[in-house]
């Protein structure tokens, strides 16, 4: 039998957002619940944002985009909608960014300007904002060429780029 309780009942300090909480094995469980052929990436992404407290603002049947609020205009974050084809497994990986960004802004004071997090098929409308390159790259032509642990650092040097 298995007995759970809270980890800060037991004195473990959990870290509420920031970068270290952005991890590999999140990364590769989002890049394959992403990149399943009986899965809607649409409603995954959207699922992961909002567990990490980044409810999508803007839905529509070509994307899925949530708000982070901050000062300023905003900045629009867009990773491809992942498709059956060559770019699947690379575009569920960068869809898995997006959602490990937000999982690091999760419980940090809102700071910066306002980036909109967005998945999106090609030629969709998106948000006013000025768009930022997704700061990491993703070469791979199945899940297991992936290195997660270097794709990690990759997006915690990213998020760093995030802040004010």
């Amino acid at each position: 039998m298995l007995i759970a309780c809270p980890a800060d009942r037991l004195g473990v300090e959990l870290q509420a957002g920031g970068v270290g909480t952005i991890s590999s094995e999140d990364l590769q469980r989002d890049t394959h619940a992403l990149s399943r052929p009986d899965a809607y990436p649409g409603e995954v992404f959207k699922r992961r944002l909002e567990q990490m407290n980044l409810p999508a603002s803007d839905v529509g049947t070509d994307r899925v985009c949530a708000r982070r609020e901050g000062e300023g205009r905003a900045r629009v974050l867009v990773a491809p909608w992942p498709e059956a084809g060559a770019t699947l497994v690379e575009d569920a990986a960068r869809a898995a960014v997006l959602v490990s960004v937000a999982k690091g802004w999760d419980g940090q004071p809102l700071s910066g300007r306002p980036t909109w997090l967005c998945l999106a098929k090609p030629g969709a409308t998106l948000p006013d904002g000025d768009p930022l390159a997704l700061g990491v790259a993703v070469e791979a032509d199945h899940l297991e060429a992936i290195d997660y642990r270097k794709l990690r650092d990759d997006t915690q040097a990213f998020f760093r780029t995030l802040a004010p």
